[in-house]
């Protein structure tokens, strides 16, 4: 550098250039590397298809689909500990579902306070807490009503008790996950 005409370093204030939120994978990917990054962009790009067609910001729509994904971590660890408490421990549907079902709601309690909704963690956790389990405690009583109900009177009747019990469930959490993200998002989430 000419000691007359000093020129600052812009890289040194700068830094280097930030990645590129559509940064395509290295000729040497592998496909699974590939296959993720189709996939990424899809979901990136599906907040916004949606809301062309739907009455509902954008930010709202990812915050659904944000919600689904976390329930559906939440579903396959309600499944999974569903099937292993009452087809390997042997414990009664009512008591397997009760079980289950609590343990994946405080994974769910989680994600979503981090990720679906982290401007939640503002907020004390002690009176977030209380509200997420309220709603789900209703949660619980429509998925308790609908999954035994379901077993007993549509599902036993036309299928093995792995398939109707899995059936049953999966029926319950359908339901179920339209009235936590609506009660969740009226109360525990209320003016993120």
């Amino acid at each position: 550098m000419n000691p007359a005409h000093p020129q600052q370093d812009t890289r040194a204030i700068s830094g280097p250039p930030a990645p590129s939120r559509d940064v395509r994978p290295s000729f040497g990917a592998s496909r699974r590397e590939r296959v993720f990054f189709r996939i990424s962009r899809i979901a990136s790009r599906l907040p916004r298809l949606l809301a062309r067609y739907l009455p509902f910001p954008e930010k709202e729509i990812t915050r659904f689909l944000k919600f689904a994904t976390v329930g559906t971590l939440g579903a396959t660890i309600d499944f999974s500990l569903l099937n292993f408490f009452h087809f390997v421990l042997g414990w009664t549907k009512f008591w397997a579902n009760t079980g289950s079902f609590s343990i994946a709601v405080c994974s769910n309690f989680m994600w979503n306070r981090y990720w679906t909704f982290p401007e939640s963690r503002s907020r004390p956790i002690y009176t977030q807490l209380p509200t997420f389990f309220a709603v789900y405690v209703v949660g619980y009583f429509i998925n308790q009503t609908v999954f035994l109900t379901s077993d007993a009177y549509l599902f036993s009747h036309l299928f093995v008790p792995a398939i109707s019990v899995n059936l049953a469930k999966a029926l319950a959490n359908l339901v179920g996950l339209f009235w936590n993200f609506s009660a969740n998002r009226l109360s525990t989430y209320r003016g993120l």
